[in-house]
């Protein structure tokens, strides 16, 4: 299974990838939307573990392109925060998010 992470902080990269290779994901790394929008051409994630902030800064548009990209319907996005008020919450599983991960990831 392919899993695309993606998060500015090359730590926090790393700690998600360490978890996961060993289980036998493939992982894929991005830094910035524009770095997800070139892997999610080339690759197929299942998963897309992104931080918020990645989604927000286009008023969210990065997870709707990852939702209505041709193998959008299949991949499931997790979305990274600190912290998220229910209403936020609400909104981005509106938008297309499956799920949350609360920083720092344990």
């Amino acid at each position: 299974m392919r899993v695309l992470v993606a998060h500015q902080q090359q730590a926090v990269r790393r700690q998600v990838r360490g978890w996961l290779e060993p289980l036998d994901y493939a992982v894929d790394e991005a830094a910035d939307a524009d770095a997800v929008r070139a892997l999610l051409t080339d690759q197929d994630p299942l998963v897309v573990l992104a931080e918020r902030e990645l989604c927000d800064r286009d008023g969210a548009r990065l997870l709707s392109e990852i939702k209505r990209g041709p193998a959008g319907h299949h991949t499931a996005v997790i979305l990274i925060a600190p912290g998220i008020a229910l209403d936020d919450a609400v909104v981005e599983l509106r938008r297309g998010a499956h799920d949350f991960v609360l920083e720092p990831i344990q």
